[in-house]
């Protein structure tokens, strides 16, 4: 799976089809998307400040209470 493919249309597919994956094929996705998020950062002059610690926006915030909430009525 390419991990660029991820967040293409509706919000709720990205979920479901998450959710179908073996915990093997969500590592391999965790990993292409390690790399890919190094080989983004890695000519970058910023990139020791993209990768340091930072606190959450209020869009990511908002993100995770949404999923957090679909999981919830979902069991």
């Amino acid at each position: 799976m390419d991990p660029r493919a991820i967040g293409g249309s509706d919000p709720g597919s990205d979920a479901e089809r998450f959710a179908r994956m073996s915990p093997a094929e969500r590592l391999d996705l965790f990993l292409q998307l390690c790399d890919l998020m190094d080989s983004v950062q890695a000519g970058r002059p910023d990139r020791e400040r993209l990768r340091a610690p930072h606190p959450r926006s209020a869009e990511a915030l908002a993100l995770w209470a949404r999923l957090m909430a679909e999981r919830s009525c979902d069991r």
